[in-house]
């Protein structure tokens, strides 16, 4: 089994609790990760980069329990959280397996609050699925965070949300097998910033909240319509090539064409939603005013600027550090009309998941 390990309930026993804490950040895909297979394996490859402002700190303890497994999420037996951690500690067991007896005590919180287009679930799951790692090398007695770490931390939280697999690492981030891309793999992200222009590390993401309504459509859900959509196989290829397209943009510091495949990307995102059988519409009008509104300053300004949109109706604007004056300018003088009581959340590619105990 791939990154099994001999952590046994008596070695938790022996050591009766360990602790640890770690900050993990959500992250923006300009390739998005749309329809898959049993075991969060993805129907194409998808490619992101993390954020910084945007992330979930986890504090964990885990003690030796005699009567089995168990959880507390922020003090309590019921927090909406909770149900989705059981099921994926229940996943995750055979690779840890001293939590077939432990007793977990989470303490999770958000710097940034749900449903506003920032993917909170990969944020939350790369932070958890840090802290069993880093739990693991400290009943082991051996601890160290290097590309092993990272990629079991990786595998582990693609259990829980297919994007928190990107979300342990800094930077750019790529996951699922490309054929172009050495080292690519489904079972977890591999980071490719040491490969791109470095400029890119200075990407910016104004976050313009449309709605900050639950979306009426699960992801889950959302990747089910891909089983027996017309267009699957045809998207699929499609994201691949265009992957392929876009790493070749980060590669050469080409501006430009990188921020046009990012917006074709998304609009293609939506097209397949509302082609799919129950045709969900994510996309409101103010959605489309500042997709508009974007475009027509891109053109008239002459600036490098474009858009992403995950499956919602809030609007990612990407943007280079250089031209920060001038776009936050524009969000505020433009764009800030559109949005829920005014809400935008300033972002940037940061630097990946931060031990905080």
């Amino acid at each position: 089994m791939l990154f099994s390990n001999s952590v046994t309930p008596e070695i938790l026993k022996a050591a009766v609790s360990v602790k640890t804490g770690w900050k993990a950040p959500s992250n923006i895909a300009v390739v998005k990760y749309w329809g898959k297979r049993e075991n969060q394996i993805p129907q194409n490859p998808s490619l992101s980069f993390s954020l910084s402002e945007c992330y979930t700190e986890t504090r964990a303890t885990f003690t030796h329990a005699e009567n089995g497994f168990s959880l507390l999420v922020n003090g309590e037996n019921s927090h909406p959280f909770a149900a989705k951690l059981t099921d994926f500690f229940g996943k995750v067991t055979p690779f840890f397996p001293f939590l077939a007896q432990a007793r977990v005590e989470l303490e999770t919180k958000n710097s940034f609050p749900h449903s506003v287009g920032i993917a909170s679930s990969a944020s939350a799951f790369a932070s958890v699925a840090l802290c069993l790692c880093h739990a693991e090398q400290l009943l082991m007695g051996n601890e160290g965070f290097g590309s092993s770490f990272l990629q079991k931390a990786s595998y582990v939280a693609r259990l829980g949300s297919g994007s928190a697999s990107r979300s342990v690492f800094g930077g750019w981030q790529e996951w699922g097998h490309l054929a172009e891309l050495p080292n690519s793999t489904n079972d977890f992200a591999i980071p490719v910033t040491p490969n791109i222009d470095p400029r890119f590390l200075g990407m910016r993401d104004a976050v313009l909240v449309v709605s900050t309504k639950p979306k009426e459509l699960s992801s889950t859900l959302g990747h089910a319509l891909m089983v027996d959509h017309p267009f699957a196989d045809a998207r699929y290829a499609e994201a691949k090539l265009c992957l392929n397209a876009i790493l070749k943009t980060l590669r050469k510091g080409d501006f430009p064409k990188f921020f046009a495949l990012c917006e074709n990307e998304a609009l293609t995102l939506h097209a397949l939603m509302m082609s799919s059988k129950t045709s969900p519409l994510y996309l409101e009008p103010e959605s489309l005013s500042i997709i508009a509104s974007i475009r027509n300053f891109r053109t008239t300004s002459g600036m490098p600027i474009g858009f992403t949109i995950d499956a919602g109706p809030n609007v990612h604007l990407l943007y280079h550090e250089d031209n920060e004056v001038a776009v936050k300018t524009f969000v505020e003088s433009e764009l800030k009309r559109y949005c829920e009581k005014g809400m935008v959340i300033y972002d940037r590619c940061g630097a990946g998941p931060e031990r905080i105990f």
